[in-house]
């Protein structure tokens, strides 16, 4: 999408696509249910980059030829990939963003060293926290500026918010789950504030 005009088009043809990442007769791909979830574009949009079964694959949607990335752009590229789920690695693919302990941290991808971004958050108060609770999970809520030396995020507010509760139904013990959640007529709901990270020198 164009912002500023407010025109539409596709990020690429999907037949054409399925066409280029299919294997023989016996493998053909569909179009309407491309075997991949996630995609990256090259800088000069010329390219995108994604993950099938188990290779970091690339086409050219010039002449939709696809070939497997082996140069060292496209190895950063794969971290995002294969990153843990609570991970975001930063545009320069030279950091990754995670939560410990309701905290923001980073870490160094090349000498493994840990930076601390945040120190005040607590079980309820944290930063980056996933819960819009229908949907909660551990990874970080976050964005990476262009040059990858802020991070966009919020601490969000729970504290007061009622628990929700689901029992599982396997046989055996049944495993319980608890998450805040705010239901309709309920006085206290979530609240967010949103916040400029620093990340060279740690500064909210």
């Amino acid at each position: 999408m164009n912002p500023a005009t407010g025109s539409r088009s596709a990020a690429f043809d999907q037949q054409k696509l399925a066409a280029a990442i299919s294997s023989g007769k016996n493998n053909r791909v569909d179009g309407k249910n491309l075997p991949f979830e996630t995609f990256s574009f090259s800088p000069d949009q010329n390219t995108i980059i994604f993950w099938l079964t188990g290779k970091l694959m690339k086409c050219d949607l010039r002449n939709y030829k696809c070939s497997e990335s082996r140069s060292g752009s496209d190895e950063q590229g794969k971290r995002r990939y294969v990153r843990k789920r609570n991970e975001e690695y930063s545009p320069d693919s030279s950091k990754v963003a995670f939560i410990r302990d309701y905290n923001l941290w980073v870490k160094d991808v090349t000498t493994g060293k840990e930076k601390q971004l945040t120190t005040d958050g607590v079980q309820y108060y944290g930063y980056a926290t996933d819960n819009a609770g229908w949907k909660s999970s551990d990874q970080s809520i976050l964005r990476w500026s262009p040059d990858s030396r802020k991070i966009a995020t919020f601490r969000q507010d729970e504290r007061k918010v009622g628990d929700m509760y689901l029992i599982s139904t396997n046989v055996g013990h049944p495993n319980l789950k608890a998450w805040k959640y705010p239901l309709p007529g309920d006085s206290n709901i979530f609240m967010i504030e949103r916040v400029i990270i620093n990340v060279d020198t740690p500064k909210v």
